[in-house]
């Protein structure tokens, strides 16, 4: 868009000059004209002078109304471009996700006969080109091989690199093996019913009421909260429940050298939970900024930051600078208004209304963008 853009502008220029240009000698002719009509000994020699000098004026300006209509016409493309907009933001999402490589772990296992059919498969997402360990002994029971690119059984794992649309055949021994069309979807939710982060998408072959070959994984921030034995339903889909595990995660305070400067608090959560929080007042220090090793972080206003639980233990480091006297100053009359309400055990300060409203936004934008990736 930005050539089209460029391109009109540039065509605007060029047709200011060319009415400029075609002016000039019409400005000329007029002034010729002038001097005719003063030489001239007779009026009648005049009157067809004027006249062909006021046509000779007229056409140039109707020349002049074509460069105009031209750059009107470059008018509809820059109209266009938010559609064009659009297709680029659609273009930038076809992007990313080309970006995304999904790996097919197709599981078979043999009937009586030694034929083999297809009993499970799941999908394993992530950059292209990164090596990726997936319990597989953990999720099957009697795993004999794995093959596909360069996938190995390496103890109780398959280790890899990801490429896209790569297929990975799994072989199990499972006694006494009846092959079925009919197929189940595992759905991974938590205690609240939503999606359990980090999950595979799985689906298995099984006749109602047999007994399924598979164990729900160990999945970073849950545990397991279902039987030791899963029965394959009579229907297309079966949940499996997992709970969410306690977390904490504790917060720190260093000045720019990493020297700790400040009490140690905490916070405690479940993954995917939110707490707001917001630097504490230290003398001769300013807020700079916010950093840690699990979970998710977001840049609210000012000191105050929005905090996610990620899948483990945290550590939260809100780093400080040294500040001027006149910043020492003023922090310390603003804290002295604000620090009688603080949140318990984390010594944090509580936050008005309008921080509030503000780290409600940030919430819904976290959530749904989680929403979208996991929906495609």
């Amino acid at each position: 868009m930005a050539s089209i853009i460029f391109s009109s502008t540039f065509a605007n220029l060029v047709s200011a000059n060319e009415i400029t240009d075609t002016q000039s000698p019409t400005n000329a002719t007029s002034e010729s004209n002038v001097t005719d009509e003063t030489n001239s000994p007779t009026v009648e020699t005049d009157a067809p002078t004027s006249e062909t000098a006021t046509s000779e004026t007229e056409n140039p300006v109707e020349e002049t109304e074509v460069p105009t209509e031209a750059t009107e016409n470059t008018n509809p493309s820059e109209e266009q471009s938010p559609k064009a907009a659009l297709d680029d933001e659609e273009d930038l999402d076809e992007l990313e996700y080309e970006e995304i490589s999904f790996v097919v772990f197709e599981i078979y296992a043999k009937d009586k006969d030694g034929v083999e059919h297809l009993y499970s498969e799941f999908f394993v997402d992530g950059d292209e080109g990164s090596q990726v360990t997936v319990p597989i002994k953990d999720m099957y029971s009697n795993v004999i091989s794995v093959s596909g690119g360069d996938f190995k059984l390496v103890g109780n794992n398959a280790v890899g690199t990801l490429k896209n649309e790569l297929v990975v055949k799994v072989l199990l021994d499972i006694e006494n093996f009846q092959p079925s069309d009919n197929i189940v979807i595992l759905n991974f939710i938590d205690e609240n019913g939503d999606y359990v982060y980090g999950s595979p998408f799985v689906t298995i072959y099984g006749e109602p009421g047999s007994t399924a070959a598979y164990k729900p994984p160990t999945i970073a921030g849950y545990k397991y909260a279902g039987p030791s034995t899963l029965i394959i339903p009579d229907a297309d889909e079966m949940d499996i429940l997992y709970e969410r595990l306690q977390l904490t995660a504790t917060v720190t305070h260093v000045d720019e050298n990493g020297n700790t400067i400040g009490t140690n608090s905490s916070i405690t959560g479940k993954i995917g939970d939110f707490e707001l929080l917001q630097a504490i007042y230290i003398p001769g220090y300013t807020y700079n900024s916010a950093s840690n090793t699990s979970g998710e972080i977001y840049p609210i206003f000012e000191s105050y930051i929005l905090y996610e639980f990620g899948a483990s233990d945290d550590t939260i480091v809100l780093q400080y600078n040294k500040s001027s006297a006149i910043n020492n100053s003023t922090n310390a009359k603003k804290t002295n208004t604000e620090t009688t309400k603080t949140l318990p055990k984390t010594g944090m300060k509580k936050t008005y209304i309008a921080v509030a409203g503000i780290a409600l936004v940030a919430v819904g934008i976290a959530v749904f963008s989680k929403k979208k990736n996991i929906d495609k």
